[in-house]
């Protein structure tokens, strides 16, 4: 809701600032997937939290195992740690790449320039450095999700030899002639 208070404060309108519902194929309208992968639980309660009160559904992973049994969700998102016990955060990307086509955005204390490359080499999408701000990444997150919403939009106009065929209006062109 609108206005709702957020815990430092600031209201949600502040914080949360795009739609966090998407239409399925069918014209429901659901929730966007957010998977987070951290095995820092605060921060992962704390992301959860947050993108919930945003109108997100927030899953959560601690490891690589946990992540991989979970994708069958299909998440329109993922924030991923790199730093991680058993396998890292950038080999868990290019195996969550190998299944799931949604934005991945780092999430991490790794912070040079090579670290950044790495990750976006790896699969990602962004790279996000801790600490970070809760509105910055809510930002980031909303982003994303726009961009790859536009993505799925299959043409709307089909052109061919001056002939122009706008398939949402039903109407066809030919040089200047309707």
């Amino acid at each position: 809701m609108l206005g709702e208070e957020v815990t430092d404060g600031r209201r949600k309108s502040e914080i949360c600032v795009a739609p966090s519902r998407k239409r399925s194929a069918m014209g429901v309208t659901m929730a966007y997937k957010i998977l987070i992968v951290d095995d820092e639980k605060m921060l992962t309660e704390l992301l959860s939290s947050h993108l919930q009160k945003c109108g997100y559904e927030a899953f959560v992973a601690e490891n690589a195992e946990q992540t991989i049994s979970i994708l069958n969700i299909y998440p329109d998102l993922i924030l991923l740690d790199i730093n991680m016990p058993e396998m890292d955060g950038l080999e868990l990307c290019k195996v969550i790449r190998q299944n799931v086509v949604c934005p991945i955005l780092f999430l991490t204390a790794r912070i040079t320039e090579q670290d950044k490359i790495n990750g976006l080499q790896a699969g990602g999408d962004d790279y996000i450095t801790k600490p970070f701000s809760l509105k910055e990444l809510t930002a980031k997150v909303a982003a994303h999700l726009r961009r790859d919403e536009r993505s799925k939009c299959t043409p709307k106009i089909v052109s061919s030899q001056g002939l122009i065929i706008n398939l949402a209006e039903r109407t066809i062109f030919m040089g200047k002639s309707r």
